[in-house]
């Protein structure tokens, strides 16, 4: 994707709004100023209180539904209704699971904060420990993200009613000189110096973001590259929970380093005809 927008000369904005949001973007400022000083730690989580999705049988495909075309590169099986709508979320062969359905904003805006690029090591524990049903992806996940200067975590108990400190969803950076919080009326310092800003709408920015890119040709705030690199490290947090192993990822190859089973997993086998080219 990042490939044809660069050939096409295309703008792409990517969904994770909270790069436009007015007081995202004066925190960013007041880390990147300094003031926070180092930030060796950030920890991002979510807990959903979801309803499980029971068990379902396999049935016939409902009217109107073009059914090869909704798989598309997905190996063909039969009709689910508990892998279709938004439960397909919860299945390997069509979501990401938490970490790729909310993680991905919190990591998105935990890497633009702090500058960050690629990871060098990705750890990940938890499992599918509260819900007995038909979802694969795990429940209850930890994954632990290393950059050259610093960590970030990222959990999610989507079965909990309790966040951590009564937030729902949040990021907090750990810096020398306070620990930033990000909660539902802003931002604010905590245990350091004073600082502070309210919560104030995001989505108008980003759409405006987007348009004002349009005419002008410059990249957009969350132009395709950022979105693939937080994305990224959606997967390779669910690759290192699905093979129980810690992950050595080279930035510059985009590839884990002497790991032919975790790589493998980095791809997948497009089913044809919805095959995409080596090359746009």
């Amino acid at each position: 994707m990042v490939e044809a927008a660069r050939k096409h000369k295309r703008v792409v904005q990517v969904g994770t709004q909270r790069r436009s949001g007015p007081h995202y973007q004066s925190a960013a400022e007041f880390v990147r100023s300094g003031k926070l000083g180092k930030v060796p730690f950030v920890r991002t989580w979510i807990a959903g209180n979801r309803a499980s999705i029971g068990r379902k049988k396999d049935g016939p495909v409902p009217p109107g539904v073009d059914y090869d075309l909704w798989l598309g590169p997905a190996p063909a099986r039969p009709f689910n209704p508990n892998r279709f709508h938004y439960e397909w979320h919860w299945h390997w062969d069509y979501g990401t699971g938490e970490l790729g359905n909310n993680g991905i904003h919190a990591l998105d805006l935990a890497r633009w904060l702090l500058d960050l690029d690629a990871p060098v090591r990705v750890s990940a524990g938890g499992g599918k420990f509260f819900y007995d049903d038909d979802q694969e992806t795990p429940d209850t996940h930890l994954a632990t993200f290393d950059f050259a200067n610093c960590s970030i975590l990222w959990e999610h108990r989507i079965w909990s009613r309790t966040g951590v400190e009564g937030q729902g969803w949040g990021v907090m950076l750990y810096g020398e000189r306070g620990v930033l919080k990000f909660d539902d009326r802003g931002w604010h310092v905590e245990n350091g110096i004073e600082a502070s800003d309210k919560a104030q709408s995001m989505e108008p920015a980003h759409e405006q973001n987007f348009l004002d890119c349009i005419r002008s040709g410059r990249r957009p705030v969350a132009d395709i590259e950022e979105g693939h690199k937080s994305t990224r490290l959606c997967h390779l947090g669910n690759i290192a929970i699905r093979l129980g192993k810690t992950l050595h990822f080279d930035g510059k190859t985009e590839t884990c380093r002497n790991d032919a089973e975790a790589n493998r997993l980095l791809g997948r086998t497009y089913r044809k005809p919805f095959v995409l080219p080596e090359r746009v």
